[in-house]
């Protein structure tokens, strides 16, 4: 196949069952979290690549080491809401739901105004069933 048949527009991607294609995305959340792991050992004060990698840790199911690095995010930049919001999240994926609402709460008053996100995110999901939530939402919007 040559480069041009990659960029033809018309040409359709293989088929991929649903189960091949989550496994491939795992493979690479797992690469991910590998390559940022190496990088954020000499740039450990950077909030962006310790962010990066505390996402595709929890892609691939790594909750606390993602919380714990969410952590670190927050104490480098304790006034960003959204370092704020992904430590909520985090929480809320590790059951800690008071403190992932506590997080909420600093990251509105922080200017964090993505309603729609945490009302449909798949890692608020625990948390959402609290009423605290949608008052909280309530309050915002």
């Amino acid at each position: 196949m040559s480069s041009t048949e990659f960029d033809d527009p018309s040409h359709e991607p293989l088929p991929l069952d649903d189960d091949l294609r989550a496994a491939l995305a795992r493979l690479g959340y797992e690469f991910q979290a590998e390559f940022l792991g190496i990088a954020v050992r000499t740039r450990d004060e950077d909030p962006n690549l310790i962010s990066d990698l505390a996402n595709a840790l929890t892609r691939v199911g790594r909750f606390e080491e993602g919380l714990a690095l969410d952590r670190r995010v927050v104490e480098l930049d304790p006034d960003c809401p959204i370092a704020r919001y992904n430590l909520a999240c985090s929480l809320s994926l590790t059951g800690a739901l008071d403190a992932s609402l506590d997080e909420l709460a600093r990251a509105v008053d922080l200017g964090y105004c993505d309603y729609e996100s945490a009302r449909t995110d798949p890692d608020l999901e625990a948390v959402r069933a609290r009423p605290e939530f949608a008052d909280l939402f309530g309050r915002a919007s």
